[in-house]
C-alpha cells in the first residue's frame, strides 16, 4: 500500500490529523517563544550598555522647568539644560522642529521673544543629580504617577497600583522603575542572557522538527 492510499484509510486520516495538530501546537509554541525573545531583546544588549538612541535630544520637565538633554553613548543623561530662548538657539534645526511639533505654544512664545521660566534652586539641584544617570530611569522617575497630596494616594487606584507600597511612592520607585533596575543590574543581565539563549535553542529545536513556517 502506498502512502497516499494509507492516508485515505481511517487510521491514516487519524494519524494525519494528529500530526497536523502536533505541528500546529509546536508552531504556536514557537510564536510564543519568538514574542518573548523579541521583548527581551528590546530591553537591550546584555553584554554592552551602548544604546541605539545615543545622541538623541530629549525634552523633560524637571522641577517645573521644561528642559532638554542629549542621550550619551551608554544611555546616560548628558548636558541637561533648561530651555530658554538662548539655549533653544543652540539646538540643531531638526531638534528645533521636534520641539515645535511637541510644544507648539512654547515654540510660538520663543518666536515672539516672550518665553520665560522660573529657574529655581530645586531645578539646578535636580539637574546636577540627573546628569550622567540612566536617561530611562530619569524619565520614569519624572513621569511617575503622582497625587497632589499624600493622603490621596490610597484613594487613587491608578496611582497606588503603580507602586508596591506607599513607602516606594514617597521615594518615587514605581514598579516599572524597580523592574527596569533589576533587568539592567549585573544579575538581571545574566539572567536575561540565559533566557535569550534558552529561547533561541527552543526555537531552533522546533524549526528542526516542524520547520519555521517563515
Amino acid at each position: 500500500m502506498n502512502m497516499q492510499a494509507f492516508l485515505n484509510t481511517a487510521v491514516g486520516r487519524q494519524m494525519k490529523a494528529m500530526a497536523e495538530k502536533h505541528v500546529a501546537q509546536r508552531k504556536a509554541e514557537r510564536q510564543g517563544y519568538q514574542e518573548e525573545l523579541r521583548q527581551l531583546l528590546a530591553k537591550g544588549n546584555t553584554s554592552t550598555n551602548i544604546v541605539q538612541n545615543r545622541g538623541e535630544t530629549r525634552f523633560v520637565n524637571m522641577e517645573g522647568v521644561l528642559s532638554f538633554y542629549t542621550v550619551g553613548d551608554t544611555g546616560t543623561v548628558k548636558d541637561l539644560k533648561p530651555l530658554t530662548m538662548e539655549t533653544f538657539q543652540s539646538m540643531d534645526k531638526l531638534d528645533q522642529m521636534k520641539f515645535k511639533e511637541n510644544y507648539p505654544a512654547e515654540y510660538m512664545a520663543i518666536e515672539y521673544g516672550s518665553f520665560k521660566q522660573d529657574l529655581s534652586k530645586e531645578f539646578f539641584e535636580g539637574a546636577v543629580v540627573a546628569n550622567n544617570t540612566d536617561h530611562r530611569e530619569l524619565e520614569m522617575y519624572l513621569n511617575r504617577p503622582k497625587v497632589n497630596h499624600d493622603f490621596e494616594y490610597h484613594q487613587n487606584l491608578e496611582v497606588s497600583s503603580a507602586y508596591d507600597s506607599f513607602e516606594d511612592y514617597q521615594q518615587g520607585l514605581t514598579k516599572e522603575l524597580k523592574a527596569y533596575r533589576q533587568d539592567n543590574s549585573v544579575e538581571g543581565r545574566v539572567q536575561r542572557q540565559q533566557r535569550v539563549d534558552e529561547l533561541k535553542s527552543k526555537i531552533n529545536e522546533i524549526d528542526s522538527e516542524v520547520g519555521s513556517g517563515e
